[in-house]
C-alpha cells in the first residue's frame, strides 16, 4: 500500500541480493545457454529463431537485469521476439534427453519430455527458488515485513533462508521471465492477495523511480462513533478505504475488488477502537496529566503519537508490522479532526 522510492539505501539491499545470488548460483549463463540449444533442437517451431533470440537477448542482459530499476526496464524487444512465435514462453517444451540408444540398427537420442513450460524452464535457470531464499532475509533487513497489497498478513523469513510468505511478480514469469529474478520486480505479499492479484490483475508496482510519484494512493477513514462517557467506549461502524480526495474511485474499487480491502478489513474494527482507547487515554486525565501532575514531565507529541500507534508516527514504516496503515490513517484521522489527545 506504500511505495518505496528508489535510494541509495534501496540500490545498496539490491546490490547486496544480486552479489549473493551470482556467488550461491554462478552458472545461470551457462545453464541458459545449454537450455537454448536443447530447445531448438528437440521443439518443432513455427520459426525456430525466435527462442534463440530470447534465450540470447536474456543472456546479454545478465546479471545487470537482476537489479534494474523499473525506468529502465526495456520489454519491447521481449514483445518483439514472442511477435515470432507468440506462444512460446507458455508451451511445453523437451528441453534434454537421457541417453544414447540403438533403435532398428540406428543410433537415437533418447528424448525426455517433461511438464514444464519454456518460462519455468528459463525460471529454473535463473534460479528463482535460490533468488527467493536470499531475498526473504533482504526483505527483513529492509523493514518489509507485512503484505504490500494488504497490509494484514505478515511476510516472515528466518535468518537461514525459510520464507514464510510468497514473491508477487510485478509483471508476471509468464510473460515476461526475463524479470523472473530482478530485484525490483519481486513484492512481498500473502498467498491469498498472490492468488487473487492473478485472478484481477493490478499493477501496483511498489518500487518508484518518480520522487513526485504519489506514495500512498488510498488510505482508511475509519468511521468512530461515541456510546457513551466511560473511556473507550467506541464503536467503529465501518472503515472506509477512500482515495486522497477521500473519495471511493474507480482505482479504490480495482484495487478493492482485486484484494478485497473492504470485506478484509471489516474483521479489524477492533484495531481501530484501541487507537481510540489509547488515546483518550492520553487525555487531560490520562497519561499526560499523570506524568505532568506526577514527575513533572509532559510527554511531547511524538511521545503521544507512539503511545497510540505503538510505533513512531511515521508512514514510511508501515511495512515493519501488519496493521500499521490502518493505524496510522486513525490517528492521522484523529489529528486532522483535532481530536488527538496532546
Amino acid at each position: 500500500m506504500r511505495k518505496l522510492l528508489i535510494d541509495d539505501r534501496i540500490r545498496g539491499f539490491a546490490q547486496q541480493y544480486a552479489s549473493a545470488l551470482q556467488a550461491e548460483q554462478p552458472n545461470v549463463v551457462s545453464d541458459l545457454e545449454n537450455l537454448r540449444d536443447s530447445v531448438i533442437t528437440f521443439n518443432a517451431w513455427a520459426d525456430p529463431t525466435a527462442p534463440e533470440k530470447y534465450i540470447n537477448a536474456l543472456i546479454a542482459d545478465y546479471p545487470a537485469v537482476l537489479t534494474l530499476e523499473p525506468k529502465d526496464w526495456n520489454l519491447n524487444k521481449y514483445d518483439d521476439i514472442l511477435k515470432l512465435e507468440p506462444d512460446m514462453l507458455t508451451r511445453p517444451v523437451v528441453y534434454g534427453y537421457t541417453k544414447e540408444r540403438k533403435k532398428g540398427g540406428k543410433v537415437v537420442k533418447a528424448s525426455r519430455p517433461l511438464s514444464d513450460t519454456f518460462y519455468e524452464r528459463i525460471m529454473f535457470c535463473l534460479r528463482y527458488k535460490d533468488a527467493r531464499k536470499i531475498l526473504g532475509p533482504i526483505h527483513q533487513q529492509m523493514g518489509l515485513k507485512a503484505c504490500y497489497y494488504c497490509n494484514i498478513s505478515p511476510t516472515d523469513s528466518s535468518d537461514d533462508g525459510e520464507v514464510f510468505y510468497e514473491m508477487d511478480h510485478l509483471k508476471a514469469q509468464s510473460l515476461y521471465p526475463c524479470l523472473g529474478t530482478c530485484f525490483y520486480n519481486l513484492q512481498p505479499c500473502d498467498g491469498a492477495c498472490n492468488k487473487r492479484k492473478l485472478n484481477n490483475p493490478c499493477d501496483s508496482q511498489m518500487y518508484v523511480n518518480d520522487e513526485n510519484e504519489e506514495r500512498s494512493p488510498f488510505h482508511f477513514e475509519p468511521q468512530v462513533v461515541e456510546l457513551g462517557k466511560t473511556r473507550g467506549d467506541y464503536k467503529c461502524m465501518q472503515i472506509n478505504f477512500v482515495d486522497k480526495q477521500g473519495v471511493y474511485s474507480d482505482a479504490c474499487k480495482q484495487y478493492d475488488e482485486t484484494f478485497g480491502i473492504v470485506s478484509h478489513y471489516s474483521a479489524h474494527k477492533k484495531d481501530v477502537e484501541d487507537v481510540y482507547v489509547q488515546n483518550q487515554r492520553c487525555g487531560s486525565v490520562g497519561m499526560a496529566e499523570h506524568y505532568k501532575k506526577s514527575i513533572g514531565y509532559e510527554p511531547s507529541r511524538d511521545e503521544v503519537f507512539q503511545f497510540c500507534l505503538g510505533f513512531p508516527y511515521n508512514e514510511d514504516l508501515i511495512h515493519e508490522a501488519p496493521l500499521r496503515k490502518l493505524k496510522y490513517d486513525t490517528v492521522k484521522q484523529l489529528e486532522d479532526s483535532g481530536a488527538l489527545k496532546v
